[in-house]
């Protein structure tokens, strides 16, 4: 049983992977690249993920924080705020796109629709096909939307291989930006 899963899991990563846009994919990496500051949001799950990839955008030398954490600075014209949201309609993402927006700020988001209330407003829209937890209209082996969340996890990969391969940033200089006080 679980082979079968993972074969379908894999399947389902590799085609939607593959579907990606890359003038999108890659417009996403001029604007984070283009950005004074970086803020990335996400709520459950996502959130997490979002978290991840500032991170990493942090060990690449670039200026990003997560929103909502205590250091948190006011988000101002010549940001970008990159929101991950599967529908693309989470309510306190479409508050955050409203307030990045009124303040002159960029806005990006990766979802698995389209159109939808922050892509409507937002400057980048990369979108995965993918089953959401609020979308059961897709089959899929994975549950509750969480194809969505892997496929976010690989994107991270391909935007930080687009940033290096832009940039000539080398792993080495990345680790060297690793966390020291784990």
């Amino acid at each position: 049983m679980y082979r079968e899963l993972v074969k379908g899991m894999c399947a389902e990563l590799e085609e939607a992977l593959l579907g990606i846009d890359e003038a999108r994919l890659d417009g996403l990496v001029e604007a984070l690249l283009g950005a004074k500051r970086i803020f990335v949001a996400g709520a459950g799950r996502t959130g997490l993920l979002m978290k991840s990839m500032a991170m990493t955008l942090a060990q690449c030398g670039l200026p990003v924080e997560a929103v909502g954490e205590v250091t948190t600075h006011a988000i101002r014209e010549g940001d970008l705020l990159v929101i991950g949201s599967a529908s693309g309609s989470t309510k306190t993402m479409r508050l955050f796109a409203e307030t990045a927006r009124a303040y002159g700020a960029g806005l990006a988001l990766i979802t698995t629709h389209e159109r939808s209330a922050v892509a409507d407003i937002s400057g980048h829209v990369l979108v995965m096909h993918s089953r959401s937890d609020t979308d059961s209209t897709r089959p899929s082996v994975n549950l509750m939307g969480n194809g969505y969340l892997h496929q976010l996890n690989l994107l991270v990969d391909l935007v930080i291989a687009g940033i290096m391969e832009k940039t000539g940033v080398t792993e080495e200089q990345m680790l060297n930006l690793h966390a020291n006080l784990e």
